[in-house]
């Protein structure tokens, strides 16, 4: 919301309770939102409630990422040096999310028709510097290294760059797939 051009209203609520009337929505985009939602059926509802009779839904989730040797480093070093687990749910809805089919039957559900979900690999490779620099703000391992005492998160920050600035470059690719669904409300 901070990055939203000042001229586009911003409203913070709750994706599994909207802040808004029913039928006054043209369109609803949920990048990268749904896996997170512990009660995806009602978020899709509410979704589909605010629409108008064939508003457009779209969404993007994860569905799947291949073995990782930079992530795997970073873990095994945020283990040593005693980071407690992460102490936000992991994706809840990632089982019918990460599915075309189960997240397909979720939205029909949801009362959506002209259901379209496109399966499409993706590829990025950041080097050590970068994988570093966003492994330290977003994810799992980014809530806990933030729960470490300073100077053991210090610490573990210096030896993880360390032993990922030994890594080739290839041991930074991050692949995987994801989905792109579309929907209309019916």
């Amino acid at each position: 919301m901070r990055l939203a051009p000042a001229g586009f209203g911003r409203v913070v609520g709750d994706a599994q309770t909207l802040p808004f009337g029913s039928g006054v929505v043209d369109a609803l985009v949920m990048p990268f939102v749904l896996f997170h939602l512990p009660a995806l059926a009602v978020a899709l509802s509410e979704v589909r409630r605010v629409l108008v009779s064939g508003g457009a839904f779209g969404a993007v989730t994860w569905a799947g990422h291949d073995p990782h040797p930079a992530y795997d480093v970073w873990v095994r070093v945020i283990d040593e040096h005693g980071a407690p687990p992460d102490p936000s749910p992991q994706m809840p809805s990632n089982d019918i999310t990460s599915d075309p089919a189960k997240l397909r039957h979720a939205l029909q559900a949801a009362g959506f028709g002209e259901v379209e979900i496109t399966v499409e690999r993706f590829r990025h490779q950041p080097s050590a510097s970068e994988f570093l620099a966003h492994s330290q703000v977003i994810g799992a391992m980014a809530r806990r290294i933030e729960q470490l005492p300073p100077d053991r998160r210090t610490a573990c920050l210096a030896v993880a760059e360390e032993e990922l600035g030994r890594l080739d470059p290839d041991a930074f690719i991050e692949s995987g797939t994801v989905l792109y669904a579309t929907a209309r409300a019916t």
